[in-house]
């Protein structure tokens, strides 16, 4: 009679542990032997990231808001942050949440595609050096919880924060910040539920507070996240706090 052998739980997460500490190592070792293409066509980049033709392709908000970033008709604030300004003094996310740049996040996020965090850092860098009022100190991503950050292998925002820091010449510090709760998901939440869900989920890790940080993010939605994040700085000491993003939604 044959025997078949049964694979134990405990043998699967072991195999995925191992994937996910493998694989930024793996990512990055190909990002320095193979050269640099766009992610898009294919054709071959000075830089990486997108070549100029299909950067021009990619759709950016017209109007937004200085501290929030979210489109509007007016110019300057909008009517939120009039009234419930973000925590920070500015906030570039200069691209409309769609195709392609949609697909180019989820394939770093979900497909651990590492190569695309290289790509859209870069170009965030591009838009920050023609945008950024503030150049500051510090880079901090948004942090992970530790567990989500196993499992992946990454962490998505410092994967994009790291090309920036190697542009525009300012050090990253992904240990300022710590995520320290489990929170539930975002989607389907509304605005204040978001801000409810995240409250307190963030820690500054005592280290000495820069004077100015700018968060480094994906996507910005309602904002919620960007914002504990900034507060948690503030009550740090950081004196000045802009948000730096690819998209908002």
């Amino acid at each position: 009679m044959d025997c078949q052998l049964k694979r134990m739980p405990w043998i699967d997460r072991c195999v995925n542990y191992r994937q996910a500490l493998l694989r930024p190592i793996l990512g990055r070792m190909l990002d320095l032997l193979l050269p640099e293409h766009c992610c898009q066509c294919g054709a071959r980049c000075h830089d990486g990231g997108y070549c100029v033709d299909c950067a021009t392709t990619l759709r950016q908000h017209e109007n937004q808001c200085r501290i929030c970033a979210a489109p509007f008709t007016g110019d300057g604030i909008c009517g939120r942050c009039q009234v419930h300004p973000l925590p920070v003094t500015e906030t570039i996310a200069p691209f409309v949440y769609g195709p392609p740049i949609s697909g180019d996040i989820h394939k770093l996020k979900y497909q651990g595609k590492l190569a695309y965090g290289r790509d859209l850092g870069l170009l965030l860098a591009a838009e920050v050096e023609l945008r950024a009022s503030l150049r500051p100190d510090v880079l901090v991503p948004v942090p992970l919880l530790w567990k989500r950050r196993f499992r992946r292998g990454f962490n998505q925002a410092a994967e994009i924060a790291r090309p920036v820091s190697r542009r525009l010449g300012i050090p990253m510090d992904p240990a300022l910040v710590r995520r320290r709760l489990h929170t539930a998901s975002q989607v389907g939440l509304s605005p204040g539920q978001r801000r409810r869900n995240l409250r307190g989920a963030f820690q500054h890790t005592g280290a000495s507070p820069p004077s100015s940080v700018a968060i480094i993010d994906d996507v910005i939605t309602s904002g919620a996240t960007v914002a504990e994040v900034a507060n948690c700085l503030r009550l740090a000491g950081v004196n000045q706090i802009v948000v730096w993003a690819l998209t908002h939604a």
